[in-house]
């Protein structure tokens, strides 16, 4: 096989690859809200905040203790701060608890930790995160 079929055949597997995952690939419905958070907040921590905003339904709140934000365009404007300001989250134990994205959390500036718990919370509705915040905090 030439090195361009291989080079063709690689990008056909990545390319089929991608698209089960984005069509959801067979998982389900919890599953794909985990991805979703998971793409969402990889996204935030590249800096890449209009890539993440494609996951973030339009009246999406987000409620942290720096206040909420309701709406995409508030939420933009707190991620975009959180990126200038050098903030990453870390989130990890993943599960769904009655329809919710629940994980355990930090939040760190630099290297200072800023907040942590294992009560994050996201609610996912249509593919889209609706909700973003902590038991204490959800609506």
């Amino acid at each position: 096989m030439s090195r361009r079929s291989l080079a063709l055949l690689a990008v056909s597997v990545v390319a089929f690859g991608l698209s089960a995952t984005s069509c959801g690939g067979g998982k389900s419905a919890s599953e794909d809200a985990v991805q979703i958070v998971k793409a969402f907040y990889t996204d935030v921590n590249a800096n890449e905040i209009d890539k993440a905003m494609q996951y973030v339904a339009v009246e999406a709140v987000f409620i942290n203790p720096t206040g909420k934000y309701t709406g995409r365009a508030a939420v933009r404007d707190f991620l975009q701060r959180g990126a200038l300001q050098g903030i990453v989250f870390e989130h990890t134990n993943f599960r769904v608890d009655g329809g919710r994205v629940v994980y355990d959390f930090r939040v760190k500036q630099g290297a200072v930790l800023v907040a942590s718990g294992n009560d994050g919370l996201t609610v996912v509705k249509d593919g889209k995160i609706v909700f973003d915040g902590t038991e204490a905090t959800e609506p």
